[in-house]
């Protein structure tokens, strides 16, 4: 059977250590139409697709084995291939959807095998639908993924359409995922059917950009002397905002009482400097920075309440209300509403800072007054 010495050696290798009645078995096996088993055993032993050139099922299999060929000899199809354990290979390439022609794109493999690790997905491993995301790289499949298996009505918004409809993929579930902006796109290209996912997405988009950007500002500005802390103190300087950063302290997500009745707003960030008094420390001035995406982006009712309350003629000031806060330079201050030692009865600075809508970089600035509250 195994005339040539090299490959003798080589299958004592393989299957040597198998038992007498197992050995004799392959043996058998491989013997049958004509040693068809081991030209499969040579050929997925030279593509080196292991362990499938040692499994008797596969061997044994003609078309079974020239699949494993077929897709092996593709490389992008063979490294997409070698992130699946040996099961899963072999489940997918016993399955008809590896049955297919032409061979798929990895973006196919990975979206079968992100599929199949869903319990709620196994409808979705038909080739009309891996098809659709063969174009997709793997963070892309990795959100489209969490998306569909989304439990409530967030994934069904997704499944649904895509069983009427599996172009959507393409359509309308690919651009949002690519860029949450895009749904400010013209109704022409924008399903009805994708609307309430749509926003969904779009909201958690702009929330974690959000966090992020208030993330990123409080590490650069807790740098004295860093870009972007010149860059503020420096607008300050070209808008006649006549304080130097460097007298103040700095606090982060400080809740601010600013009304009587305790109505509250979350400061992102709090510069405060203190002036002495006999023996204790009193807020002389504060600087409110607020954290937005966009120039154009809104404050939030509390907020806008806030600045309004803080140009009004009967404001009684802004009062820390139930928390504590650490200072961002001097690990020995910490502030909270005891003794009213985070109390400031006089006119804030209020000041946006604004985003360029990938939270990792300050556009620019802009000061907050009842008058521009926006």
């Amino acid at each position: 059977m195994l005339a040539n010495a090299t490959l003798q050696q080589n299958f004592l290798d393989d299957f040597g250590a198998l038992g007498n009645d197992e050995l004799h078995a392959m043996m058998d096996m491989m013997a049958k139409n004509n040693g068809a088993a081991v030209d499969n055993w040579i050929n997925l032993r030279a593509l080196n697709i292991n362990p499938e050139y040692k499994n008797a099922e596969v061997l044994a299999d003609n078309a079974l084995s020239s699949r494993y060929v077929n897709y092996y000899s593709v490389p992008n199809l063979k490294t997409e291939l070698q992130k699946f354990d040996g099961i899963s290979r072999l489940e997918f390439m016993k399955s008809t959807v590896s049955q297919v022609t032409p061979l798929p794109d990895k973006g196919y493999l990975s979206m079968w095998l992100k599929v199949k690790m869903q319990g709620n997905l196994a409808n979705y491993q038909t080739e009309e639908i891996l098809r659709k995301f063969e174009n997709f790289d793997d963070a892309l499949l990795d959100k489209a993924v969490y998306e569909m298996a989304h439990t409530g009505q967030r994934g069904k918004d997704v499944r649904t359409p895509i069983n009427q409809n599996a172009d959507d993929i393409i359509t309308q579930f690919k651009p949002i995922l690519e860029d949450p902006n895009r749904v400010w796109a013209s109704k022409e290209m924008l399903s009805p059917s994708w609307e309430r996912w749509r926003k969904s997405y779009f909201y958690k988009f702009i929330t974690n950009v959000g966090r992020k950007f208030e993330e990123f500002v409080n590490v650069r500005f807790a740098i004295r002397n860093s870009s972007e802390y010149n860059a503020l103190q420096n607008w300050m300087i070209s808008n006649g905002i006549g304080k130097n950063l460097d007298d103040y302290d700095l606090f982060t997500s400080v809740q601010l009482k600013y009304n009587a009745i305790g109505n509250y707003f979350v400061a992102d960030q709090v510069f405060v400097q203190y002036i002495k008094v006999g023996k204790f420390k009193k807020i002389d001035d504060i600087i409110v920075i607020e954290t937005k995406l966009k120039q154009t982006t809104a404050t939030s009712a509390n907020q806008k309440a806030a600045i309004n309350a803080a140009y009004d003629g009967n404001f009684s000031g802004f009062e820390m209300r139930n928390n504590t806060r650490k200072s961002k330079y001097y690990d020995y201050v910490v502030a909270d509403e005891s003794h009213g030692n985070f109390k400031f009865n006089g006119q804030p600075t209020i000041i946006k800072a604004y985003d360029l809508d990938n939270g990792e970089e300050i556009s620019g600035f802009k000061r907050l007054t009842n008058l521009d509250n926006n």
